[in-house]
């Protein structure tokens, strides 16, 4: 069966070439060991001593979460308000003879863009070492929020086309960036994503899921409220003390490697 992971970052180690799947990974099992042994962190989004990786029991199961991350733009804005991105890449080391793929993200958030203005959030993974011959040099899975828009969005994605890990060892590096942007600059407007998921491992997801979704209607609708009084300033305290984290859930697909 293809077990998919809730996957939150990148790796960093061995490098190699994965081969590029145009259809649904067959089904398979998971490695019984899956741990993140390298991380590193650079970006406007994830500035030293503020994102959080966590990987459940079963080693399926990935989520990086980072403090930092909110995009605004208008009068009493700066530079470094209207873009934010991460690169992560994360070392995993997991039982030899196996590859994966991700299978695709999910990311709930908020949006205020007005006329004339457009915003996005983008995932984009890749594999170092990979090449462009014969092959795929990465997957982007990307919303687009194209002013007018006011309301929540959810990048909940599914690429379509697959690109597998390494099977020339027990290490394979996966390389992450997530950026959300809006232009132009000029009028007000803001993204930001929901910090609340749901914890995973614990054997009642179910519940915990409906918690999270309760979370985040109650923090969306903190910022609608702040948004139709035109409190910009307090929107940007709250990303910053309430909601100013990004927590992105990646899934992954486990197979033996081919003999």
């Amino acid at each position: 069966m293809i077990v998919p992971s809730a996957l939150t970052l990148f790796l960093g180690l061995a490098a190699a070439v994965p081969s590029p799947q145009l259809v649904a990974p067959q089904a398979s099992e998971a490695p019984a060991s899956v741990k993140v042994i390298g991380l590193s962190l650079l970006g406007t989004g994830c500035p030293a001593g503020t994102a959080d990786v966590q990987i459940d029991a079963t080693g399926e199961l990935f989520e990086a979460t980072f403090s930092a991350y909110e995009v605004l733009t208008g009068p009493n804005t700066r530079a470094s308000d209207w873009r934010k991105n991460c690169k992560l890449t994360m070392n995993l080391e997991f039982d030899r003879g196996f590859q994966f793929a991700v299978m695709g993200t999910d990311m709930l958030g908020y949006a205020e863009i007005p006329d004339g203005a457009s915003g996005f959030c983008k995932n984009t993974f890749s594999f170092t070492g990979q090449t462009s011959s014969g092959g795929i040099d990465k997957v982007d899975f990307e919303v687009a929020l194209d002013g007018h828009y006011s309301g929540d969005f959810d990048l909940h994605a599914d690429p379509g086309i697959f690109s597998w890990s390494p099977c020339d060892g027990s290490t394979a590096i996966l390389n992450m960036n997530t950026q959300c942007a809006i232009s132009p600059t000029t009028q007000d407007a803001l993204i930001a994503v929901c910090p609340f998921q749901t914890p995973r491992g614990t054997g009642d997801e179910g519940e915990a899921e409906d918690e999270t979704k309760a979370d985040c209607e109650e923090w969306r609708e903190s910022m609608r409220e702040a948004w139709s009084k035109g409190e910009v300033a307090k929107i940007g305290k709250q990303v910053d003390h309430i909601s100013g984290k990004l927590t992105i859930q990646f899934r992954l697909a486990w197979r033996p490697c081919p003999n």
